[in-house]
Order: structure tokens, then C-alpha cells, then sequence
């Protein structure tokens, strides 16, 4: 029996950037499960413009992680920025009330720069720049399939590879 506008909260942490392939299939299911216009979606993400990984580039160092033994699940395979992520579930469907970035201290920051940084956080200069994103929506109206694929937040660069509609199950 399919399940409709029965759950309060949907968690999606650390999930959407393991992902392998399209994640707006898991946000509509999301969308279709929650209470409509009460129900809540909690995505937490790595932010791919969290200011570390500018610094690794600035030293001329690849910020994204190493290929894993423990299959292709176990890296990241898309950042978002907090842009990129508030554009795709607006256009999935969903009212997004909060989306920032914050601190994480089990990510890796140099320490000769600790003291700016903490001064730059509390001057808000830092904002959108931060290691994880939270973002917490709401669902309104229906669902839809959506493949953002125009600047300044092109998530996906050949839309026509997703006949909209169809799950990947179907396709084989």
C-alpha cells in the first residue's frame, strides 16, 4: 500500500552527496511521504564551496576525496553549493524555510588560520562558506521532476539522459 502525506520529518543527512546518480527521484519520494505544507525535510550536505577546500586549490591540492575501497558508495560523488541545493528543492517543490552553512570541527581546518577564521565567522563573512550545509523545507503543491541544467545552477549538464518520469529500475 503506497504511503502518501503520512510522515512529519524526513532526514536526509549525509546522504544526497553519495549519491551516484540523479537525487531529485529520492527528493520527490520525500515530497510524496510527507504531511503536505507541514511536513519537514532536513538535508544535511558537505558544502562544496566550504572555504578548506578553496584553500587546497589556492595550494594548487584536488579537494575532492580519494577513490574508496569500500565501493563507489563510499566517497562523494556531488557537492552542492547552498545555492544549488535551495534551487533544486524549489524546483522539485518544495518551500524552503532555512538553508545555511556551519563549522564542523571533525572536518579537517588548518590551524595557523583558526584565529581568522573564527573572527571572519563572527563577522558573517564566512557565510555560505562553511563546512556543512543544513537546509530544512517544506513540501507544497506536487511534486516535480526537476533537472536544473542553466547557469548559475546547472546541476545537471545532459537533461535529455533523464526521460523524466521514469525510474532507473524502468529503463533496463
Amino acid at each position: 500500500l503506497p504511503i502518501y502525506g503520512r510522515f512529519d520529518i524526513v532526514l536526509y543527512c549525509e546522504v544526497i552527496e553519495h549519491l551516484v546518480y540523479d537525487p531529485t527521484h529520492t527528493l520527490v519520494e520525500a515530497h510524496r511521504v510527507l504531511k503536505k505544507d507541514t511536513g519537514q525535510l532536513l538535508i544535511s550536505t558537505p558544502n562544496a564551496l566550504a572555504y578548506p577546500y578553496l584553500l587546497q586549490m589556492v595550494q594548487g591540492r584536488n579537494f575532492y576525496p580519494p577513490y574508496s575501497g569500500h565501493s563507489h558508495y563510499a566517497r562523494h560523488h556531488r557537492l552542492f553549493s547552498p545555492e544549488e541545493l535551495v534551487h533544486l528543492c524549489d524546483r522539485v517543490g518544495y518551500q524552503v524555510k532555512a538553508c545555511y552553512s556551519v563549522y564542523d570541527e571533525a572536518y579537517h581546518h588548518p590551524r595557523w588560520l583558526e584565529p581568522a577564521v573564527r573572527t571572519l565567522i563572527r563577522m558573517g563573512r564566512l557565510k555560505g562558506r562553511l563546512d556543512v550545509i543544513y537546509l530544512l523545507a517544506v513540501p507544497v503543491g506536487t511534486p516535480k521532476r526537476a533537472y536544473p541544467d542553466t547557469q548559475p545552477n546547472a546541476i545537471y549538464a545532459d537533461v535529455h539522459g533523464y526521460r523524466k518520469g521514469v525510474s532507473v529500475r524502468d529503463r533496463k
